[in-house]
């Protein structure tokens, strides 16, 4: 059986920027089972106009979830950020100098209740 989380009452309630968020659940009589095979991609990144992102240059010790806290307020939306700018392996550290696409806050609720 396929749930939303908001059928599941005594599921921990998300963060609405958290990824788990986008993933379904199923229930299979005794346990809660996320499907963690949902991919999310933006397209035509690199044509977004400019009013709807700024850049942000990696520094040292940068981590996926520092990146997103820094310019986001949250950890939560590190995989906003590497989906955005097609980064496709998060477990690899983001490289010193390198240039990320960030999205202004205001787009973000968007993006987020579209996936949802």
């Amino acid at each position: 059986m396929i749930l939303t989380k908001s059928e599941i009452d005594n599921l921990i309630k998300l963060y609405k920027e958290d990824f788990a968020n986008f993933f379904s659940i199923s229930f299979d009589g005794n346990n809660y089972k996320f499907n963690i095979n949902k991919n999310i991609y933006f397209s035509n990144v690199e044509t977004l106009a400019p009013s709807y992102y700024y850049n942000y240059e990696i520094k040292e010790k940068d981590t996926w979830p520092l990146i997103s806290f820094k310019e986001y307020g949250t950890i939560e939306l590190w995989w906003l950020i590497c989906r955005v700018n097609q980064i496709w392996n998060p477990t690899e550290n983001p490289v010193t100098g390198n240039m990320l696409k960030i999205l202004n806050a205001d787009v973000v609720d968007e993006i987020i209740a579209t996936i949802n």
